[in-house]
């Protein structure tokens, strides 16, 4: 294959599932095993690990690889463990990583550019409203309760 559009269409089920199915909202990485994904794509191990290559040959994805530290009969011997996959960020959206503490900032920005009271200082001032509130009407219910004599 000299580029991506001369996949096989098999590839593309498996990339929806690595980006859709098994990737969480927000994360540019997913981790999956080789046996869970043949499992729920009902495809074999190794047209996996060909699609995977080829993808990571056309700058699709990134793969990294785990070792895990295994204690047995008290030796110590390291494990292949879950790959895990890196999308290019050239794939996913901007809007879709840290939208909210984009929006945040955005807004932030905004209310400083035009002298507008920021969350916090909103805050202190309803705080202070609140108390004041209170203090008035705790005043006319002490001078309200009836005289006992």
């Amino acid at each position: 294959m000299r580029s991506p559009w001369e996949m096989p269409l098999a590839y593309i089920g498996i990339f929806d599932y690595l980006t859709f199915r098994a990737r969480q909202h927000g994360r540019d990485r997913v981790h999956v095993s080789y046996a869970t994904m043949a499992r729920n794509l009902h495809t074999s191990r190794r047209k996996l690990v060909q699609a995977i290559r080829d993808f990571e040959a056309f700058g699709l994805l990134r793969k990294i690889k785990h070792r895990v530290l295994v204690a047995w009969q008290g030796v110590f011997a390291t494990r292949q463990g879950t790959n895990e996959y890196v999308f290019s960020r050239l794939l996913m959206p901007a809007s879709e990583f840290r939208s909210s503490t984009t929006i945040r900032e955005k807004l932030k920005k905004e209310a400083q550019r035009e002298n507008l009271p920021t969350t916090a200082s909103t805050i202190n001032v309803v705080q202070n409203g609140l108390d004041a509130a209170l203090a008035k009407l705790s005043q006319a219910i002490s001078s309200r309760e009836p005289q006992t004599g």
